[in-house]
């Protein structure tokens, strides 16, 4: 009988609530409850709702809802498909502990639950009949508080509380709270009539000249701010009507509309500083059809995802975008400007050296321009970016008329001398196309060559006529040389304002000035001349320059004279020039190639650079004393555990990034398609199937089935390793201008390198610089590309450790397991007393990608004190 009972009980059950795989019940969100409530609907994002399963089929998805901790809360609870429920036969509890929630009836078709105070997440089942039903996963969070700065432009009023208010009620779901801080209104001259906003960019990786040119000035009148948190200018609209804010993904830096501006100041902080994506980037064609904060319409809504990502994504305070050139305090040429009096003195500014000279920063080029005064060399339109004029035309068509006329004539004498001529005229056709490729591609090189000729190294800059100091030096610093990455000798760019014309002056490392003072007031001053010695009579010094200076010789009312001597930043070094030189510790990060990416995940990236095909401009070979890409520090501050380790005395950071061209994959596409039908990380790490895959598909016989392990391209492209490898020796060239102030005063300093990937070749040069002019200590690379490559003497090194995967010929990993992006053989010079394997239990950051990525190398600093590769402290 009890048999028979439970039969109909079940048959009941399932007549009642079966929906062919649909939820039977569905929660809905409590109006009595301010904290956050998501469940899966529309269809969208669907990986992000965990599934409950019965017997292998999909039973319902979880729903999730947010508290504060120690708060109850509600949730509504909605019958599907039935007029009544029988609540007698309804149980809701705690899952893990079997504690009992108190829930009450609405209506015939909704019953509330009332969700106990906890100070930890909790996941509540809704069971009827003895069957799961409905599972709703409680997140318990702690109060966080957010800051962002707002920039009022042209007068825009901004009322703070009211802001906040209403920023704070759209965050309630992930309890956080934003103080904001509004900064004085930015009215400066150059955006006086500016309505609006120029156009953005689709993809959200580049700010526009305007953007760049409102945060420049910005940050120049205001170098007070304070710079670790998101800033945000309030503009009238935008010249595109659809957008109400825009941001760099990944960076702190955003403009959104006045009107609705609490919600333009939600999406952009997860939009731009945070990373996240729109709806319409991630479903183009279902925009729309939701009520998330990130679509189309008008809707207030966040995802459980999204509570995450506003607590816990990452937010790096960057606000320059990746393709931009950051301005710098180091490179070969200094850069200089000042205005001239009628008379041809220099025109003084509150009667200080330093102020009348403007340091704006440090190229490795001389700014690049070109004064064509010939029609036949005007740019008519560019092909890639690459100018055609009119002798590129004329003279292309007719080497195609010359070679089609000489093809014709030899295939013609041909056919009258040989009888049987048709293999010759064959191969004169070859021969007739093969010459003219050859002959137009040399001719092209020869016009290239002539704009030469026009080349501006001494006098007007035409381009620059009527423009304000400020934009002139935007436009420097943006003018990057088309055909040489750095100068022979350090040496000096001026460039000089007299009657709104601008002179480009060519100069040495050492600029004199003579100036006459009255009361410590400079009421005269000329450039008296440039040397690439730095001679200081006062100073007894009378010696080659690494570095760049200017030395002042003030003579005052009395005819007395003093001699000073200063930096290209402006920092007096008249009393530190004969100081003894304190020993310094160096730390130096050379990371990678750095993906046209700016997700917060390593598959993120990859993703986009196959969905993009896109690759950033190879390394501007300049030094920064912060991480200007963001490459170490997101990632598990990776760069801080370095950090800690070494006790550095100055920390720099130098970009090893080239194109996948320069790597043993050679080209982009060879990578992403390897990376594509490479195997994944086996689910089993007992049970592998990973030691065959299909091969890329050839030419004749299409794909096959190959060895995993040869799919790795070992061949070592050596071309491109050299590449990198000399481009790094001038950043060296820079870091030794950094620890030069003086001649060899870097003789005592002890030099740390930890490389990354592209890093190890860049490094190598970097080395080639600095090795006889600083003691080097120790050298870590991490996932070395292109290993053999190079090759590390041990003898220079205190030590040397190569960590990565394993893929010896005799011992190696499976396949699965295996670094893709860079095969991991040994670098040259080093033996198995050098290199370090990822552990056996890290088996989930191992794999394709996961092997390769910077972030999980944190198990460096597991390595026990005294074993090999322990990172020593210091």
């Amino acid at each position: 009988m009890k048999a028979v009972i439970l039969i109909l009980s079940i048959l009941s059950f399932f007549q009642l609530f079966s929906q062919s795989g649909k939820n039977r019940i569905e929660f809905q969100k409590n109006n009595k409850d301010l904290f956050g409530f998501d469940r899966y609907s529309n269809g969208l994002w669907s990986e992000e709702y965990a599934n409950n399963e019965l017997n292998g089929a999909l039973n319902f998805k979880v729903a999730y809802k947010s508290l504060a901790k120690n708060k109850a809360g509600f949730v509504n609870v909605h019958y599907l498909d039935v007029d009544s429920i029988d609540l007698k036969l309804v149980k809701v509890e705690i899952h893990s502990t079997k504690e009992s929630v108190v829930f009450s009836r609405i209506d015939k078709q909704h019953f509330e639950l009332s969700l106990p105070a906890k100070n930890e997440d909790y996941t509540v089942d809704v069971v009827y009949n003895s069957f799961v039903i409905g599972q709703i996963d409680v997140i318990v969070y702690d109060l966080q508080i957010k800051k962002i700065a707002l920039v009022p432009m042209n007068g825009a009023v901004l009322r703070k509380d009211s802001i906040e208010r209403q920023l704070n009620s759209m965050l309630f779901a992930a309890n956080v709270r934003f103080e904001v801080q509004i900064l004085p209104d930015f009215s400066a001259k150059e955006f006086s009539k500016m309505k609006k906003l120029s156009r953005t960019s689709l993809n959200r990786e580049k700010y526009t000249l305007q953007m760049r040119s409102i945060r420049d000035l910005y940050l120049i009148e205001n170098p007070k701010f304070d710079k670790s948190v998101p800033l945000i200018f309030v503009v009238p609209e935008f010249e595109d009507p659809l957008r109400t804010e825009y941001g760099v993904m990944n960076k702190a830096l955003g403009f959104v509309s006045n009107r609705n501006i609490a919600r333009n100041i939600l999406r952009f902080y997860l939009t731009g500083a945070l990373g996240g994506k729109y709806v319409d980037e991630e479903f183009p064609i279902r925009k729309g059809v939701t009520n998330n904060l990130l679509d189309v319409n008008d809707g207030l809504e966040l995802r459980k995802s999204q509570w995450e990502l506003i607590r816990n994504g990452t937010l790096v305070i960057s606000y320059n975008d990746d393709y931009e050139h950051v301005i710098t305090n180091n490179g070969i040429v200094a850069y200089y400007s000042w205005k001239l009096n009628p008379d041809g003195s220099i025109c003084i500014k509150n009667g200080s050296f330093l102020a009348s000279i403007n340091r704006p920063f440090k190229k490795n080029t001389y700014s690049y321009h070109l004064e064509i005064n010939t029609f036949f060399y005007k740019t008519l339109f560019t092909i890639y970016g690459k100018p055609i004029n009119l002798i590129h035309i004329l003279g292309v068509v007719l080497l195609l008329f010359v070679w089609i006329w000489l093809g014709r004539k030899l295939r013609k004498w041909l056919k009258t001398k040989y009888q049987r001529s048709r293999i010759f005229r064959f191969l004169s056709r070859l021969t007739q196309w093969t010459a003219m490729v050859f002959t137009i591609y040399f001719f092209i090189l020869l016009v290239d060559y002539g704009y030469s000729m026009f080349e501006v190294k001494n006098g007007n800059i035409e381009e620059f006529e009527g423009k304000s100091v400020s934009k002139v030096q935007q436009l420097l610093a943006e003018n990057m040389h088309p055909k040489k990455l750095e100068e022979k000798r350090i040496c000096s760019e001026i460039i000089v304002e007299k009657a709104g014309n601008y002179d480009m002056l060519q100069r040495s490392a050492v600029l004199y000035f003579d100036a006459k003072t009255v009361n410590g007031k400079v009421k005269n001053l000329q450039l008296k001349s440039t040397s690439n010695k730095l001679i200081v009579s006062s100073l007894n010094l009378n010696e080659k320059v690494q570095s760049h200076y200017l030395v002042l010789t003030e003579t005052d009312e009395d005819g007395q004279k003093k001699e000073r001597l200063y930096n290209h930043l402006g920092i007096e070094l008249t009393k530190k020039a004969n100081l003894r030189d304190p020993a310094k510790r160096i730390l130096l990060f050379v990371n990678g190639y750095r993906p046209t990416s700016l997700g917060n995940s390593i598959e993120q990236n990859i993703s986009d650079i196959k969905n993009k095909g896109l690759e950033f401009p190879n390394s501007y070979n300049q030094v920064f004393a912060y991480d200007r890409y963001n490459y170490w520090h997101p990632w598990n501050a990776i760069d801080d555990l370095f950090k800690e380790r070494i006790n550095p005395s100055d920390i720099y950071y130098v970009d090893g990034h080239h194109s996948v061209e320069t790597s043993n994959h050679r080209s982009l596409i060879n990578f992403t398609t390897i990376s594509a039908t490479y195997p994944k990380r086996c689910q089993n790490q007992r049970r592998h199937h990973c030691h065959y895959m299909s091969s890329v598909k050839g030419k004749l016989l299409g794909s096959r089935r190959i060895e995993s392990y040869k799919a790795h391209r070992r061949r070592s492209n050596k071309n491109g390793f050299e590449k990198r490898r000399s481009a790094g020796r001038i950043a060296g060239r820079n870091i030794l201008q950094l620890l030069n102030e003086r001649p060899n005063f870097s003789k005592n300093d002890t030099l740390f390198i930890i490389a990354h990937s592209m890093g190890y070749a860049y490094s190598l040069g970097v080395v080639d610089v600095l090795k006889d002019k600083i003691s080097l200590g120790e050298y870590y690379i991490l996932a070395a590309e292109n290993a053999g490559g190079g090759k590390v003497s041990l003898r220079d090194w205190q030590a040397v450790f190569q960590y990565g995967s394993k893929f010896n010929e005799k011992s190696r990993e499976y396949p699965c397991l295996q670094d893709g992006i860079a095969p991991q053989t040994a670098v040259g010079g080093l033996g198995e007393d050098q290199r370090l394997y990822i552990p056996k239990e890290n088996y989930k950051q191992k794999g394709f990608f996961d092997s390769h990525f910077v972030g999980y190398y944190t198990w460096v600093f597991e390595i026990s004190e005294g074993k090999k590769g322990w990172v020593r402290q210091h």
